[in-house]
């Protein structure tokens, strides 16, 4: 700390000269006394371009971890409904739930916004992330019953399978009664 004892102007002079020299740094002036202290910005550490590159991918692979999240909780809460429901029932997707698009992707839009808060993916961007995941899955998942029938059976009910077999088309998006097929 040094003590100088100098009127307003020559305060000013010296802050003119020394600025170039003192890149990062700034004088802090307390009443006649001066300090030379360093910008936090001064502090912190140089980003190379490698360390930016990963922090750029990091932030890449987060979305698709959060979307991946999304879609995977929604499968999971179906087949947890799906094993929960009665097999006898003559409509086993639908039995014992009104709505079964609307529940699960509720369901699993609440497992996947708390998993996010585990795996620190909590964000307004990536919870977005998220909810385009169940959405996704609600309106794809029904071709796993084409794709890999005796999986599908296994994880959501042999039920569940002929159900998406007899309702529902091969490689497309179904939302509620809007078919979309995907074939080229």
């Amino acid at each position: 700390m040094m003590q100088v004892n100098a009127n307003f102007n020559e305060r000013l002079n010296r802050i003119a000269q020394n600025k170039a020299a003192s890149t990062g740094r700034m004088r802090l002036h307390v009443g006649d006394r001066e300090v030379l202290v360093r910008s936090l910005d001064s502090l912190k550490p140089r980003e190379t371009p490698v360390i930016g590159m990963i922090r750029n991918l990091s932030h890449v692979m987060s979305f698709v971890l959060a979307f991946g999240l999304g879609m995977l909780t929604y499968a999971v809460s179906t087949a947890v409904r799906m094993q929960l429901t009665d097999p006898t029932a003559k409509d086993p997707i639908s039995a014992g739930f009104a709505s079964n698009e609307l529940l699960g992707g509720f369901l699993a839009l609440a497992i996947s916004l708390g998993l996010a808060q585990v795996f620190r993916l909590s964000s307004r961007t990536l919870s977005a992330a998220q909810t385009a995941g169940v959405f996704v899955a609600i309106v794809s998942l029904h071709n796993l019953a084409f794709w890999t029938p005796e999986l599908a059976s296994i994880v959501f009910t042999p039920n569940w399978v002929e159900t998406n077999h007899a309702s529902a088309v091969p490689n497309s998006l179904i939302y509620r009664s809007l078919v979309v097929p995907l074939h080229a």
